[in-house]
C-alpha cells in the first residue's frame, strides 16, 4: 500500500510539471489570444473577423470571430499554432470625432504575427499597413516580419509617427488620463484623420476614402490623388483636433505635437535630424537679428542653451516640434555667428541631431568716418589731387558735398570707400577742405561724422 501511494505522488508531480506552462512561453503561443481595440473613435458592435494568412498574402480560413464591446475591445481566441493572421473588421458604429455624430464604421485590417504580439490595434493606419504588407509577401515574397516591419514604416510617417506608435493601443480620445505618450500620439493622429476627412470629403463615405487610401499606399507611398492635400491641410487638421472640446488634446498639445512627425508623404524620416538655420535680416544690419530654426522633422530638448554664438546674446527663444525662432542682439560692431552644434536635440525615436549650417551676420552700428589727404605736402603750386578714404563702403558721396575756400571742386572718381578729387585754387594763400556730417551713409543706413579739415596752402609765384 505505501508503495503504492509513493508512485502515485510521483505521478501526480511529473503530470504537473508535464503540464505547467513552459519557461519560454511554447504553450502560450500554441493557443494565441489576439486583444486589442477597433478605433477612428472607439468602435462599438463591430464584427472582428480573424483569418489565416498564407505566405503569400492571400487569407484563407476562418478561424475565429468576436464582438467589439462598448469601449470599441475586442479578444479574438485564436486556435492553436496559429501565427500568421489577417483581422478585418464590419459593420459596428462611433462617435466621429470631427462631429460628434454616430456613424457607421468602415471595414479596418490589419494584419498580425501571434507568435510575437497578442496585442493589435485595428485602425485606419494599420489597415494601410495591412494592405501594404500583404502586396509585399505577394509580390517580393517578403516574410511576414519583414514585411510588417517595412509596411508599418511607410503607413505610419504620413501620420506624423513612429513605427513603434502603431503598435501600441491607442487611449480613447476623450479619456487621455493614464494613457502613455505613444497611445496618445497613436489617438491624435486618427483624430487628425477624422479632421481631415471632415475638412475636405464632407460629402464621402469613409469606406470610399478608406479604399482610395489603400489602393494609394500599396506601393508604400502616398502619392496619388490625396498626397498633394494631405500635405496642405493635414497640419491644419491637427489644430482643429487639438481644439475640438469633445476631445481631449488641449492639455496634451505641447508634449504631443512637439513629437508628431511631418505630415508631408514625401518626407524621408530617415534621413538624419538635421536643423537649419536662417534670418530675414539684412547683412550687414544694425538691428537685433531674429532668426528662424527648421528642423528637417520634429525634435525635443531643443532649447536656447544649445544656441552657439559669438558676439551676441540670445533672447526670445520660443517653438516647438520642428519650428523654433529667437533674437540675437550684437554685442559690439563686427561679426556675429550663429550655430547649432550636434548632439542638442533628438527626434521621437532618441536619434541626435548634426550640427546645423552657420549664419554669418555683420553687425554695424558705427557710423562712418572719412580721412582727407593731398599726399607728402600741404604746399601747392597749382591743381591738386585729394585722396577721400571712408572706415567702409558709402553711397551717396558728391561733389556738392565737399566744402572748400578759396577754391573748386572737379572730377569726382571713385567708389565704396575710397574716391579722389581734384581741388582747383582760386586764389594764393590757403585752401581748406572738408566734409561735413550727414553727407553719406554706409549699407545699414548710418550717416558719416564730419571729417577733420584738411588745409593747404595754394602758391604758384616765384619768390622775388
Amino acid at each position: 500500500m505505501r508503495i503504492f501511494l509513493y508512485i502515485s505522488i510521483a505521478l501526480f508531480f511529473a503530470s504537473c510539471k508535464k503540464s505547467g506552462p513552459s519557461s519560454s512561453g511554447g504553450s502560450a503561443a500554441s493557443t494565441p489570444q489576439i486583444t486589442g481595440v477597433v478605433q477612428l473613435a472607439r468602435v462599438r458592435g463591430a464584427t472582428v473577423q480573424a483569418r489565416a494568412l498564407t505566405s503569400s498574402g492571400d487569407p484563407g480560413r476562418v478561424l475565429a470571430t468576436a464582438t467589439t464591446n462598448s469601449h470599441g475591445e475586442y479578444t479574438l481566441q485564436l486556435p492553436s499554432n496559429t501565427n500568421s493572421v489577417l483581422i478585418t473588421t464590419s459593420g459596428g458604429t462611433y462617435p466621429d470625432e470631427a462631429t460628434g455624430s454616430s456613424l457607421s464604421a468602415p471595414v479596418l485590417t490589419t494584419v498580425v504575427n501571434t507568435s510575437t504580439t497578442q496585442i493589435a490595434p485595428i485602425t485606419a493606419i494599420s489597415s494601410l499597413s495591412a494592405e501594404r504588407t500583404r502586396h509585399l509577401m505577394k509580390t517580393n515574397g517578403d516574410t511576414l516580419d519583414a514585411a510588417l516591419n517595412k509596411a508599418n514604416k511607410e503607413a505610419s510617417q504620413p501620420f506624423g509617427l513612429d513605427q513603434i506608435d502603431v503598435t501600441t493601443l491607442p487611449a480613447p480620445p476623450d479619456e487621455l488620463t493614464g494613457h502613455n505618450l505613444r497611445q496618445v500620439k497613436h489617438s491624435f493622429a486618427l483624430a487628425t484623420f477624422s479632421h481631415f476627412v471632415k475638412l475636405n470629403f464632407p460629402e464621402r463615405t469613409l469606406d470610399s476614402i478608406m479604399n482610395d487610401l489603400r489602393d494609394d499606399m500599396r506601393d508604400g507611398v502616398l502619392d496619388g490623388p490625396f498626397a498633394a492635400l494631405w500635405k496642405q491641410q493635414m497640419q491644419g487638421a491637427m489644430v482643429e483636433a487639438k481644439n475640438n472640446d469633445r476631445l481631449g488634446f488641449k492639455e496634451y498639445t505641447t508634449d504631443v505635437a512637439s513629437r508628431m512627425g511631418s505630415f508631408d508623404p514625401a518626407a524621408d524620416d530617415s534621413a538624419e535630424l538635421t536643423p537649419t538655420l536662417s534670418t530675414l535680416a539684412p547683412n550687414p544690419t544694425r538691428q537685433p537679428i531674429p532668426v528662424t530654426v527648421v528642423f528637417n522633422r520634429p525634435a525635443s530638448g531643443f532649447t536656447a542653451s544649445d544656441v552657439t554664438l559669438t558676439n551676441g546674446s540670445l533672447s526670445g527663444f520660443t517653438g516647438s516640434g520642428a519650428n523654433y525662432s529667437f533674437t540675437v542682439t550684437a554685442s559690439a560692431s563686427g561679426p556675429v555667428t550663429v550655430k547649432i552644434n550636434s548632439n542638442r536635440a533628438t527626434d521621437a525615436s532618441g536619434n541626435p541631431n548634426q550640427a546645423s549650417n552657420t549664419l554669418n551676420i555683420v553687425y554695424d552700428n558705427t557710423a562712418p568716418t572719412l580721412t582727407l589727404s593731398s599726399g607728402n605736402s600741404t604746399a601747392i603750386r597749382g591743381p591738386a589731387t585729394i585722396t577721400a578714404t571712408f572706415s567702409e563702403t558709402v553711397t551717396g558721396f558728391t561733389e556738392d558735398d565737399i566744402s572748400i575756400s578759396n577754391g573748386t571742386i572737379s572730377g569726382l572718381a571713385g567708389t565704396g570707400s575710397s574716391y579722389t578729387f581734384q581741388v582747383n585754387p582760386t586764389n594764393q594763400g590757403p585752401v581748406s577742405i572738408s566734409v561735413p556730417a550727414q553727407t553719406v551713409e554706409d549699407a545699414v543706413g548710418l550717416k558719416n561724422t564730419a571729417s577733420s579739415q584738411l588745409n593747404l596752402i595754394f602758391d604758384s609765384q616765384p619768390p622775388t
